[in-house]
């Protein structure tokens, strides 16, 4: 059973913290800065790793299924990993015009 003593601490407690920030408004608009950006840094990691991930297997399909001379090195892996399966399109392209 909760006590009703202790959610009134609770809550005087939060509400004295609360209270405490007040005047503070460049704490407060930093914390949401850094929350927003945070949010922002999260978002664009996750895509990054959501293509990387589908270009690195893209790419080892393409060279090892369908038999295609792409040779694997450090630009074809980076291309394959920023572009996603769109680099692996433009890696196809590139071998088959014989830039590769």
């Amino acid at each position: 059973m909760v006590n009703i003593s202790e959610v009134s601490n609770i809550s005087s407690s939060i509400g004295s913290s609360v209270t405490s920030l007040t005047g503070h408004w460049n704490l407060v608009l930093g914390a949401i800065i850094l929350l927003v950006l945070g949010f922002i840094i999260i978002y664009l990691l996750k895509n990054l790793i959501a293509h990387a991930v589908v270009g690195i297997i893209g790419l080892l399909i393409v060279k090892y299924v369908l038999n295609v001379a792409i040779p694997i090195n450090g630009l074809t892996v980076l291309v394959s990993i920023f572009g996603g399966l769109w680099g692996v399109a433009g890696l196809l392209m590139a071998a088959f015009l014989g830039w590769l």
